[in-house]
């Protein structure tokens, strides 16, 4: 279309200064008709130039549709390529063949990613363990009127639990809610210990119809903390929860095997929720 405008403008070009040229050499007498050539040249230029714009412009215009409209019939309409719509997509169904799992018995869920696209696979999330929700497997209380150093003293503030705990073998516990089918990627835990020790954890799974049947299924150690605050960070091998048969909770233990001068800040698990 660029191409035959540009051939059109140039053979009118051609056709203005040849009609010029023509009228310029029957024109002899330079002294007595000298105006009436220039003023003839300059008339037929200047029509000839508002010619080619009035050509070009008229050329140059491409009709556009404000819309396409799709009537179907019965049978299935297939459309090669990409199809773009600025208004809305509906319909009593919508169906992706690149979405399907091919099994009725696993559904994905459908995400939207950064560029739009409607994607399945998994959504990255985070369950995280407040201080208050970790207990120790025993206690005993103290009176308020003996020492509290003598007892099992715990301490619970929104920011950190505290343990003096002199007496051995007693572990912490906190339970693990997670989303059915998620599977665990990582798990980051933080405590503080007057006194050089480190954290032994461990996730425990117990099945809901044989209770005492209990199993590790993952486990980590932490650095140690000696009158410092400890950060460590753990990957997990995306193992799966199972909330249909299993329950899980999170199980700390002492290297010193006490809790003596110890708080735990907390623990936050990275999941993907399938």
């Amino acid at each position: 279309m660029f191409l035959a405008i540009g051939l059109f403008k140039m053979l009118l070009v051609d056709l203005v200064f040849f009609r010029c040229k023509e009228q310029l050499s029957f024109e002899l007498d330079f002294k007595t008709k000298t105006n009436k050539i220039v003023k003839n040249t300059y008339l037929k230029y200047c029509f000839g130039l508002v010619l080619l714009i009035f050509c070009t412009k008229n050329f140059a215009q491409v009709g556009q549709s404000n819309g396409v409209k799709l009537t179907l019939g019965a049978t299935t309409a297939e459309v090669e390529g990409h199809f773009k719509s600025t208004g809305v997509v509906e319909g009593s169904t919508l169906r992706a063949k690149g979405l399907a799992t091919n099994d009725y018995q696993i559904v994905n869920p459908v995400y939207a990613n950064a560029e739009g696209n409607l994607i399945t696979g998994y959504k990255t999330s985070y369950y995280s363990i407040p201080p208050a929700a970790f207990r120790l497997n025993l206690y005993i209380y103290s009176d308020n009127t003996s020492y509290y150093q003598s007892d099992d003293y715990v301490l619970y503030t929104g920011s950190y639990v505290g343990f003096y705990s002199e007496s051995t073998d007693k572990y912490l516990l906190a339970p693990l809610n997670f989303q059915h089918k998620s599977k665990l990627s990582s798990l980051k835990f933080t405590f503080y210990s007057f006194n050089p020790k480190f954290i032994q954890g461990s996730i425990i799974r117990t099945s809901l119809t044989s209770p005492q049947n209990e199993t590790t299924i993952f486990t980590f150690n932490t650095p140690v903390a000696n009158g410092t605050t400890v950060t460590a960070e753990f990957p997990v091998d995306l193992i799966e929860i199972d909330n249909q048969n299993y329950v899980y909770t999170l199980q700390l233990r002492s290297s010193t095997n006490n809790w003596v001068i110890t708080s735990i800040i907390g623990a936050s698990i990275e999941y993907r929720d399938m």
